[in-house]
């Protein structure tokens, strides 16, 4: 009987088998302090203990699991936005997540007349280790229309209001984190934000 060596596969190949195993396109990942990150709306399992089958898989995985799942990061109020959120998986692995959304339920909370500051966000991503420059997706659903209308009127030209096209090419789920009685929600994108990929 032959022996398959998995790693004698080209990387390339390699890359999609981790895909298969660690990448859940239909559900997002929520870290909490001090706990395993939990996986609202998941569609199947992720098998993560591939990463510990030798150092280099670990190399050529972890950008997978980290940069190609979309992460919940709690940002509003900006005081919760600290480095516990990020404990469980570790400053490392947080500097690979690409794929970010949060949500606002409190108006006007951490904006500058009227916008929201970029600056202020990515030095409390910056505390968990996240690369704000190398974010491939942020987005931020909004309870109320006029604070989305607000913060791309107001941000200083970096956000801009997503509709459900642009959730879909982005690879997000319009209906995650429903506000409830009907409310979808409203979103607003960081420019530039693109579809899953390598960066």
């Amino acid at each position: 009987m032959s022996i398959f060596r998995f790693l004698d596969l080209p990387p390339e190949l390699r890359i999609h088998v981790y895909e298969a195993l660690l990448v859940d396109a239909h559900a997002y990942i929520i870290p909490m302090p001090n706990l395993r990150p939990g996986r609202p709306n998941r569609s199947k399992s992720l098998w993560a203990a591939i990463l510990r089958v030798s150092r280099l898989v670990y190399r050529e995985a972890s950008p997978v699991l980290y940069g190609y799942n979309t992460w919940m990061i709690r940002t509003f109020p900006l005081v919760d936005c600290k480095p516990g959120l990020v404990a469980y998986i570790g400053r490392q692995n947080a500097g690979l997540i690409r794929r970010v959304f949060t949500v606002n339920r409190l108006g006007g909370v951490g904006t500058v007349a009227g916008g929201l500051d970029e600056g202020v966000v990515k030095e409390r991503y910056g505390h968990l280790g996240i690369k704000w420059e190398r974010l491939q997706v942020w987005a931020v659903r909004n309870a109320e229309d006029g604070v989305a209308d607000s913060w791309v009127e107001h941000g200083g030209g970096w956000l801009e209001k997503a509709d459900a096209k642009k959730m879909r090419e982005l690879g997000l789920v319009s209906s995650w984190w429903d506000f409830g009685h009907g409310n979808m929600g409203y979103w607003v994108v960081k420019k530039g934000s693109v579809a899953r990929g390598w960066d």
